[in-house]
């Protein structure tokens, strides 16, 4: 019985020498390298319906949600269909219910064509006689605000004043929608307008000066000078500064 102890136990110290010597299994590495995790935070913002970085709203806003940001007073003034031409023609339009105080008379010069919404005897680059224009009584309350317009030229001088003004914008940016009974003194026009101006103030006058004329009402009898109903031309101050003058 002895002698069988002991060679099971001379058994189990070789097997266990045999073990410590063998040859460990071969793994084969995973050189695949494991995905990064992913650090970078995550900085998108669901912008939903914003202005342009300018805060231009006539850029990719369908007609509905420009319109849907302006004032009722301001959809009441113009109708939409005469709306949707002053937008069809590029008009900047500035949002916002701070626009800053606009009050004096500003210079548009060089006074020149952009567009037309009409097979116009003017083409775009057609300089008109300077225009003038006088903001007065601007009221951020109700945001109204007066307009008084005068040019004088070649084609003959037309004077207007507003008949109902309406202001919108933020910061340095503004819009002024106004309707007015204008008279062209060389042929004795008479009609009614809708003007636009839109551009950023400065301390001596006004950026990017853009102005929108469009017929409401041409009058009972027209010249052939005069334009017709629905008709617009877009106009801007082509050195970029209409200069503050009074």
């Amino acid at each position: 019985m002895k002698k069988t102890a002991i060679l099971i136990f001379i058994f189990i110290v070789m097997l266990t020498a045999a073990c410590a010597h063998a040859p460990a299994p071969e793994v084969t590495p995973n050189l695949t390298p494991s995905p990064t995790p992913d650090t970078t935070p995550d900085n998108s913002v669901d912008l939903g319906n914003q202005t342009n970085d300018d805060g231009n709203i006539n850029g990719d806003d369908s007609f509905d949600e420009i319109v849907s940001s302006l004032t009722q007073d301001i959809r009441d003034l113009i109708p939409s269909d005469m709306l949707e031409k002053i937008i069809d023609l590029g008009m900047p339009i500035y949002a916002g219910i701070t626009p800053p105080d606009m009050t004096g008379t500003f210079l548009s010069s060089p006074h020149v064509l952009l567009a037309s919404n009409y097979d116009d005897m003017r083409s775009p680059g057609h300089k008109f006689a300077d225009s003038f224009v006088t903001f007065y009584e601007q009221d951020n309350q109700r945001l109204t605000i007066g307009v008084k317009t005068a040019s004088e030229g070649p084609e003959g001088g037309v004077v207007g004043e507003g008949v109902g003004g309406f202001i919108v914008g933020s910061e340095m940016n503004f819009t002024v929608f106004v309707v007015q009974d204008v008279i062209r003194l060389e042929t004795d026009d008479a009609f009614t307008r809708a003007n636009l101006y839109s551009g950023t103030l400065t301390d001596d006058g006004i950026l990017n000066l853009h102005t929108i004329t469009l017929i409401l009402d041409e009058g009972p009898d027209p010249s052939e000078m005069q334009m017709r109903n629905g008709q617009a031309r877009l106009i801007h101050d082509s050195d970029g500064f209409s200069e503050k003058i009074g």
